[in-house]
Formats: C-alpha cells, structure tokens, sequence
C-alpha cells in the first residue's frame, strides 16, 4: 500500500485515540442558534462520517471537523470551540495562525502553499488538499469545500 493512501487512515486513528471516534448529529438542539456557514453546506455524503481537517508539514496538527455541527466542541463552524474561534493557534480562523496566514506555507489561504492542510473523513478516504492554490495539482475539487475555503480566506 503506498502511503499516500495510508497517509488519511493514520490521521483517522490519531484522531480515534485523543477524541475518540463519535460521529454528533447533523441536528441542531432546539433553542441554539448555527453559525454561518455551517455543517448544513456540507453534502449528506461527507456528514455520514466524520470529515476533518490536518494541517502542519506532517499533516499531524488536527484543525477541526468540517461535517460536524457548529455546537460540537471541535466543529470548526463553533465560534467558541478550539477549532472554529478567530483567536486559537490551530483555527482556520485565525487570520494569524500557520494554517490561515497569507504568508505561511501551511495556510489554505497562501495562495503559493507548499504544504496546506488535508481534508480526510473518518472511513479514511482522501479529499484533497484544502487551499486556495488553484496550481496545486491535488487540491479540494468539490465545489462545497471550495465554497467553505473561500469563505475562510475572505
């Protein structure tokens, strides 16, 4: 098995052992408010498993999940979780963070990134990487996630 292809399992299984495997609802508790945009603009494809984001060289830096509802603690639709605050170091947020800064060869938003973040989903299938960078030969293709990296890097 190249590791390309081995590459999204292990990512799958870091996130296993440090948060464990639950998959929330797509449903929002009654009473509480989404965050825009939200888990609703992901299709029902990517929200029956968990969809995540990793960034860092090694793609070792988990960023959150995409596919969860904005009141899961690592969605990075929740304003106030880890993940989605424009205030933490591994937020795509944060327009200071490696993973969001114009300047870093981390960020899905330079748009000459060398090594932008990976979107896998928990049955370890590959997305693609998530960056603005339209030369980059195994960017995201979806137009979901392209309209979620744009709204990011806006």
């Amino acid at each position: 098995m190249a590791l390309r292809n081995l590459f999204p399992k292990l990512c799958f299984w870091m996130v296993c052992a440090v948060q464990g495997c639950v998959v929330p609802s797509a449903a929002t508790p009654t009473g509480q408010r989404s965050a825009t945009p939200n888990a609703a603009m992901i299709p029902a494809a990517y929200r029956e498993t968990k969809t995540m984001i990793f960034g860092g060289v090694m793609h070792d830096v988990y960023l959150g999940c995409i596919s969860c509802p904005s009141y899961a603690t690592d969605s990075i639709h929740n304003v106030m979780g880890p993940h989605g605050s424009m205030f933490s170091q591994d937020s795509l947020h944060n327009t200071f963070s490696p993973y969001r800064s114009s300047f870093s060869f981390e960020s899905a938003c330079n748009s000459m990134s060398t090594h932008p973040p990976v979107v896998v989903d928990g049955a370890g299938n590959f997305y693609g990487y998530f960056t603005v960078n339209e030369s980059h030969p195994r960017r995201v293709k979806t137009e979901e996630l392209l309209t979620l990296l744009k709204s990011i890097c806006e």
